[in-house]
């Protein structure tokens, strides 16, 4: 795309030419440096997978309250950093 825009050719142009939107072309051309850097990646859980289930399979078969389930599971996480499904 960089090639492309040194040539002076116009958004659709390129656009038509690498076969993306003219948006996208606007959109790299007012920010290379930071085009596509936007996603951070997956959030990160206060709890693993094991102990999500473990708390999913507790408070599934019995009336216990969070503060019980999570005493019984030795969680160090609080009760409401575990709801982030």
């Amino acid at each position: 795309m960089n090639f492309y825009l040194t040539q002076n050719l116009s958004h659709r142009e390129i656009a038509k030419k690498i076969g993306r939107s003219p948006k996208v072309i606007n959109n790299y051309a007012k920010n290379k440096e930071n085009y596509g850097h936007r996603y951070k990646g997956r959030t990160k859980f206060a709890t693993t997978d094991r102990e999500r289930r473990l708390i999913l399979r507790s408070a599934s078969n019995s009336s216990q309250t969070a503060r019980q389930i999570a005493s019984k599971i030795n969680t160090r996480a609080s009760l409401y950093s575990s709801t982030d499904y």
